[in-house]
């Protein structure tokens, strides 16, 4: 070997030499590997897949294939949003916006739903639920009342003298919500009749067999004498089985996403100040 060749190997051997490459070698790998990937995110690739996406998203919207030139205005479309997607995703604009933020968490507890699917319930199941839940599935309760009715707070106080303890026999049936005998409405013809009011939210509560009131409708004021009520008749499971079933099956639906949440957040380590515990 030479005196030129030794003194090169020498110098390959160096510990510095070898950083000095490796550390070029390195640079160069990852300057060609930032390149590459930023050639593929600015890369938009439109195959059939996306074209018939487009081509299906356009018929659903106006009921028929977008022709050709539609088409094309379509793909302009979606390569301008694209662009702009990915230019907001670069200058960070996901980040920290509470409405993106918002999206993305209702996003995922919909796909958490959607997973969320129960086994069949046993009939002895449903029953239960019947029976937790009885204001979802039983007819209606029924009110009979006496309504004594006054178009404003004044007239109806002049009201209150005349009342006897027990009405008169009724005469005649009201069908407007002013004074005579309503027997045995549903809340809903109740809200018919009186519309959301203090007199429809207190009737199911009002005391048997005594005046109340004056309590306000949209008509005006009224005095009211609850005759009798009926309560809310619970049906057999064979009569409302389907609807019991849906009732329960959203019902377990929402169970098991809360039970998915609840191991996503297991999976966290949750920092908070001394005294605040985090709740499920």
């Amino acid at each position: 070997m030479n005196t030129a060749s030794a003194q090169t190997h020498r110098w390959w051997r160096e510990p510095r030499v070898q950083f000095l490459v490796l550390g070029a070698l390195i640079a160069a790998g990852q300057a060609w590997w930032s390149a590459s990937r930023d050639m593929a995110a600015r890369r938009i690739i439109v195959d059939e897949g996306r074209l018939a996406a487009l081509s299906g998203l356009h018929e659903a919207q106006f009921g028929q294939v977008p022709t050709p030139q539609e088409l094309q205005h379509l793909v302009q479309a979606h390569v301008r949003e694209e662009v702009l997607y990915r230019e907001a995703l670069a200058r960070g604009l996901d980040q920290d916006d509470e409405i993106i933020r918002r999206r993305l968490v209702g996003k995922l507890e919909f796909l958490l739903t959607d997973a969320a699917v129960p086994e069949p319930p046993a009939d002895a199941v449903l029953q239960q639920h019947l029976q937790q839940h009885p204001e979802r599935f039983a007819a209606p309760g029924r009110s009979s009342f006496h309504n004594r009715f006054a178009p404003d707070r004044a007239a109806a106080e002049l009201l209150r003298p005349q009342l006897s303890v027990k009405p008169a026999t009724p005469v005649g049936i009201g069908s407007d919500g002013t004074d005579a005998w309503q027997p045995d409405l549903t809340p809903a013809e109740v809200l018919a009749r009186f519309g959301r009011s203090p007199l429809a939210d207190a009737l199911p509560g009002l005391p048997l067999r005594q005046w109340s009131g004056p309590l306000q409708s949209g008509l005006g004021w009224h005095f009211v004498y609850v005759e009798s009520r009926s309560p809310l008749v619970l049906p057999q499971l064979a009569q409302v089985r389907e609807a019991v079933l849906a009732d329960w099956v959203t019902a377990e639906r929402e169970r098991l996403t809360r039970k998915a949440v609840d191991v996503l957040v297991a999976g966290y380590a949750v920092e908070m100040p001394d005294g605040i515990t985090p709740k499920p």
